[in-house]
Order: C-alpha cells, then sequence, then structure tokens
C-alpha cells in the first residue's frame, strides 16, 4: 500500500516529537478512517502512535485495523498490553479478534510451526 500524506506526516510528528499533533489526529478522526491511514505504517509504528489516544480510543482504532495488522501488532506486545487491549475493546471486536487468534494458530499448527501472541508461545 502505498503511503499517503498523513502516514508522512505523523512520522514528522513522531520525529519532532509534537505528540499533541498525533494524539489530536487519534482523537478526532472517525476510528475506521484513522485506521485506514495509519495501515501503511509499519505495525510497532502504528502502536506507538496508538499509544497517544486514550485507551478506548486505541481499542476503538485497532478493531478497525486490518486482521493481518492486528495479529502482527498483538505478537509483538507484552502479556499485559494485550489485556489491557482487550478489556478496553468492544465485546463484538474482541470476540472477532479471538476468532481470528484461532484461526491464525490453527494454521500454524497446520504448517507445524508456532506462533508468539503477548510473550507466550502457542
Amino acid at each position: 500500500m502505498e503511503e499517503n500524506g498523513f502516514a508522512r506526516s505523523l512520522r514528522e510528528f513522531m520525529k519532532i516529537s509534537d505528540y499533541s499533533k498525533i494524539r489530536e489526529f487519534c482523537e478526532t478522526g472517525h476510528a475506521a478512517s484513522v485506521a485506514d491511514f495509519v495501515s501503511v505504517l509499519a505495525p510497532a509504528e502504528i502502536w506507538q502512535l496508538l499509544q497517544y489516544a486514550s485507551p478506548k480510543r486505541r481499542a476503538e482504532i485497532f478493531s478497525h485495523l486490518r486482521e493481518d495488522i492486528q495479529l502482527l501488532i498483538l505478537e509483538e506486545l507484552k502479556r499485559g498490553e494485550v489485556a489491557r487491549l482487550l478489556s478496553d475493546m468492544a465485546p463484538d471486536d474482541r470476540a472477532d479478534l479471538f476468532r481470528s487468534c484461532l484461526l491464525y494458530t490453527s494454521d500454524a499448527a497446520d504448517e507445524e510451526d508456532s506462533v508468539d501472541l503477548g510473550g507466550r508461545r502457542i
């Protein structure tokens, strides 16, 4: 996916530590639009940006990310971060994420591979 102007601006805001602009972007845009704009960034960059949103807003934006991006982010989080994110998610979004994780780990088992979700090898 091609980087958009928002992604370039967000990277610049991070570079110069303009966290008020990052917070404003995360808090004022529609969650689905924010997720779409940041989806061109690396998963670690997305998670870093989401730290400037309120916990509920972070979970809302996270739930609008593509499934593959969600799983990549989860692989890098510590167990406590995963637990906090899950507790802030809407029940339906949490159920969708669990379903994705089960399918992901099932596919890995089919390939005789293991995956790391939230600091735990599965």
